[in-house]
């Protein structure tokens, strides 16, 4: 994976959090530990290295993720790329 593909996963990372975990800021570190390891893994698992890195073929609809109380939920997306 070159250098440009890292920055463009890195991206999409901040973009999740900032559309999916709005107050991720204000989270307990242990809490924002769990959720950046979950999106990672996410993003990197979906990630298409066989497409430019401007194109943003990503997926975040299904993202599972999981509250303070336990509850499993699922990221409030649009369906749409990235």
């Amino acid at each position: 994976m070159n250098n440009q593909h890292r920055k463009n996963i890195k991206r999409l990372v901040r973009i999740t959090l900032k559309r999916d975990y709005p107050g991720f800021r204000r989270l307990k570190k242990k809490d924002k530990k769990q959720i950046l390891s979950r999106v990672t893994e996410y993003i990197v698992d979906n990630y298409d290295q066989a497409y430019p890195c401007r194109q943003r073929r990503f997926r975040t609809d299904t993202l599972p993720y999981q509250t303070s109380a336990g509850a499993v939920q699922y990221a409030k997306g649009s369906g749409t790329a990235v």
